[in-house]
């Protein structure tokens, strides 16, 4: 499934999806959704500049930190 236009951040989410995070689609950004429910992260379908992966990576840190 392809999951942004970025090939970086599309790598990440699949790794996040086979670890049971859970992908809901949208029309610009979709949602990445941890398996216990925890605050979704945004993930744009094309990130502009070249922060956006990190930035998408380091959110999803923290939904990891705050358990």
């Amino acid at each position: 499934m392809h999951y942004s236009s970025d090939k970086d951040l599309n790598k990440y989410v699949k790794v996040m999806v086979k670890k049971g995070w859970r992908y809901e689609n949208g029309k610009k950004h979709a949602r990445l959704i941890h398996p216990d429910g925890r605050p979704f992260v945004t993930i744009p379908k094309s990130p502009g500049g070249c922060r956006g992966t990190l930035n998408v990576m380091r959110n999803i840190r923290d939904v990891l930190r705050n358990k």
